[in-house]
């Protein structure tokens, strides 16, 4: 849990300090994936502190990410039935993904579509992606 709650609060600092949030890495994405890689039992208890803890500051869709949260850990934890989670290539291969639909979630929501757009979302998957590493170092 407090790796979680660190990856929150790490998210909610490089937000404020980073002018674009293309740049800013979904830490409380990664963090979320790594915690119940560690304790794929907890899943909902993670979930759900991910998620409401997101809405405070969410601007946009806050249930989508409440109930988005929610799919991911549900989903983490039956993944850990069948691999090891633990492993750092698939949890790098889960955030890859996750962070993919939920960016690209958004921009559907949003109507939003152009080659400047696609590209600065998947230079947002890409620095998403790189922070499983540090936030593997750091628990």
């Amino acid at each position: 849990m407090l790796l979680l709650v660190s990856c929150l609060l790490v998210h909610a600092v490089l937000a404020a300090l980073l002018p674009s949030p293309w740049w800013v890495p979904d830490v409380t994405l990664a963090g979320l994936i790594v915690a119940i890689g560690r304790s794929p039992h907890r899943w909902i208890g993670l979930s759900g502190v991910a998620g409401l803890l997101t809405v405070v500051w969410a601007v946009r869709f806050p249930q989508l990410i409440l109930v988005g949260s929610l799919i991911l850990g549900w989903i983490v934890q039956a993944l850990a039935k069948q691999w090891d989670v633990t492993d750092f290539r698939l949890q790098c291969v889960m955030v890859a993904i996750a962070s993919c639909l939920t960016t690209f979630g958004w921009l559907w929501l949003e109507d939003l579509w152009s080659i400047r757009l696609i590209g600065a979302a998947l230079a947002h998957v890409l620095v998403t992606s790189l922070s499983v590493p540090l936030i593997r170092r750091s628990a």
